[in-house]
């Protein structure tokens, strides 16, 4: 866990939201045992695994990339110090960052430059409007044929629609908790739907923290964003399907759909070409223009 978790850290920060989960988890269980045995896996899997791994991607990145270049005006002097043909090599006025000061002082730079990124884009869009894929982005065009991002809709809004209908059974099934705990007779509800239970609420779980950090971001985001969140989506809609007395048919129905969903939009993924009718009819919201 620790191993992949820093792998996945080390390509994005966003990764580390797949190591939430489980950590949370553990804790949680930790604060029930207190044993020391379990808090020490704890801290090597949950923490240092991820970490000297997340550090040694740094190492061979400062390793392979050592000649100075345009990108590294934005590091300090001591930083540019250590690169080849640097300007600063030969001057004796700054000292050589070690390997630790370049891994901090990166990370910093690299956090901040995305806080800079706080410019519109016309593709661009918010965190809320990812499950209902309301603005994809368009990448290329030539003559007739074009590129978008654009998901399987009927993949898309059925792993949304499952999403939703997880919250909402989450609250009722909670509200219901409450309502025997305070004796609440006045209020009734009657819902038969018995999805409250420890393998959806850790799905919907992880979907929520994959959508959790992009909501204080500032910066222009993008659809893109979105994809960890759709696995977890996809995963319930499809858990959801097998609890079904309909399975087979709810199965085959939607991959039926899908796949005829993926054949229509085929040509603005793989920027076939298209009249300009045929254009129109797949463009099914007018912000996907």
């Amino acid at each position: 866990m620790g191993l992949f978790g820093g792998l996945a850290i080390s390509i994005k920060w966003t990764g580390a939201t797949f190591l939430a989960l489980p950590a949370i988890i553990e804790t949680v269980a930790i604060l029930k045992t207190r044993k020391l045995r379990d808090i020490f896996n704890f801290a090597v899997f949950f923490t240092m695994v991820p970490f000297a791994i997340y550090f040694s991607v740094f190492a061979v990145h400062f390793s392979l990339l050592a000649k100075s270049g345009t990108g590294d005006a934005f590091m300090t002097p001591s930083f540019q110090k250590t690169l080849l043909n640097s300007q600063y090599a030969n001057n004796p006025d700054f000292k050589k960052a070690g390997l630790v000061q370049k891994f901090i002082e990166l990370n910093i730079q690299m956090y901040q430059s995305n806080q800079r990124l706080t410019s519109n884009h016309p593709y661009g869009s918010q965190w809320y409007s990812w499950p209902f894929m309301t603005r994809p982005i368009y990448y290329w065009v030539k003559d007739s044929a074009r590129i978008y991002l654009l998901g399987n809709p009927v993949i898309w809004w059925a792993s949304t629609t499952a999403v939703l209908l997880l919250i909402f059974n989450f609250v009722i099934f909670n509200f219901q908790k409450l309502k025997n705990y305070l004796k609440i007779k006045s209020l009734k509800i009657d819902w038969k739907l018995e999805i409250g239970n420890w393998k959806l609420n850790f799905l919907l779980g992880g979907y929520l923290l994959n959508m959790l950090p992009f909501i204080g971001i500032k910066r222009v985001m993008f659809l893109y964003h979105y994809f960890i969140g759709l696995i977890f989506a996809i995963i319930i809609i499809v858990y959801l399907i097998d609890q079904s007395k309909q399975k087979k048919k709810i199965f085959f129905a939607l991959i039926a759909l899908a796949t005829i969903s993926f054949v229509y939009f085929a040509p603005l993924t793989y920027g076939l070409k298209l009249t300009p009718e045929q254009y129109r009819q797949r463009l099914w919201l007018k912000t996907w223009e």
